[in-house]
């Protein structure tokens, strides 16, 4: 980019470097956590506008870099991409999101293509569910509903505990000519 008058009158300052954002950027953030010492020694803290006032680069301009440059890291190192300008950054993130969306809308096409053997393998579902809980007549369904209400009538049930002899149901093997105590196979 060259510079030029712009209609507002001023100059358009040419396009800093990835380098030089990131640097502008550090240099900012830096001042703004840490603050800065006073002529007379004492520490001052500094809000974002008025480090940004000491970089010399507007606060607005440095938040738009600093997001830049962190959407950036997530797609690769950002010392890879210190040759190139901020405009470069900007597409690659562009070009980022347009891949992430067009694979999303290609996977969410894929899940949605339906054959059509689909409504008689639901049909089959519910008819096997039916069968399986043998609930005939016994429950309320709505055609429109993806989830099925099922009410059924209590069934008072008696549990009645039983002393079991683990050996009881015992069974041995006679798969050879063996005795065993008991009995002869």
């Amino acid at each position: 980019m060259k510079q030029s008058d712009t209609p507002s009158g001023c100059k358009r300052v040419k396009e800093r470097s990835v380098q030089m954002a990131a640097e502008k950027v550090k240099e900012w953030r830096y001042l703004f956590k840490n603050g800065k010492c006073d002529s007379q020694g004492n520490l001052k803290k500094l809000t974002l506008q008025q480090a940004a006032e000491e970089v010399g680069i507007p606060k607005k301009t440095l938040e738009d870099y600093h997001q830049l440059i962190k959407k950036a890291k997530k797609i690769q190192p950002i010392e890879y991409l210190y040759n190139y300008k901020m405009g470069y950054l900007r597409q690659l993130i562009k070009q980022n999101q347009n891949l992430k969306q067009h694979t999303i809308e290609h996977l969410n096409q894929e899940d949605f293509q339906f054959d059509d053997q689909t409504p008689k393998q639901i049909e089959q579902i519910e008819s096997e569910f039916e069968k399986y809980f043998n609930l005939e007549d016994d429950y309320l369904y709505e055609q429109n509903s993806l989830v099925m209400t099922v009410q059924t009538r209590f069934q008072p049930t008696q549990v009645i505990q039983k002393k079991v002899d683990p050996w009881e149901n015992e069974t041995l093997s006679c798969d050879s000519n063996q005795e065993t105590d008991d009995e002869e196979c």
